[in-house]
């Protein structure tokens, strides 16, 4: 998320701007740190000080990342779609994504199929199982045995 954050937050920002977001990021990183070492609990930063300390700690890192990038490649600008390393990450997280909806929309339909499907087992001696059978065939249901009824 940090990453996916910096490129759209970084996207034509100049190397200036880009050393201010490290800064700032820096600063953030530590004041959340400072808040989840002294017990704050629940505060300005939420109630989990600690998890807001892991965001401003990866967007530090980051973030740097990109004005070493920027520098190394002279860049006047900062351009997602320029950055390979950042692109290549960002290109894994949304199959990612795509992976687990397409599983979330399978299981969903799973659930709702499993919730519609209907079955019954009817234990019948010969004569009315023979006349049940004989009634499924007439109606198109040709299948017989065990599970005959069970698409009818």
């Amino acid at each position: 998320m940090a990453r996916d954050s910096v490129r759209r937050q970084g996207s034509g920002l100049t190397a200036a701007a880009v050393v201010q977001r490290v800064t700032e990021a820096a600063a953030r990183e530590h004041e959340a740190k400072e808040q989840a070492r002294s017990g704050g609990g629940s505060s300005e930063l939420g109630p989990d000080p600690e998890r807001v300390a892991e965001v401003w700690a990866a967007k530090h890192v980051e973030w740097r990342r990109v004005s070493d990038l920027m520098g190394q490649s002279g860049w006047g600008a900062y351009e997602p779609e320029r950055d390979v390393q950042g692109s290549g990450w960002a290109r894994e997280r949304e199959e990612l994504r795509q992976a687990a909806l397409s599983a979330q929309a399978a299981a969903e339909a799973r659930r709702r199929e499993a919730r519609d499907e209907v079955r019954a087992e009817l234990w019948l001696s010969a004569g009315p199982g023979q006349l049940i059978r004989a009634a499924a065939a007439r109606a198109g249901n040709s299948r017989t045995g065990r599970g005959a009824l069970a698409g009818a």
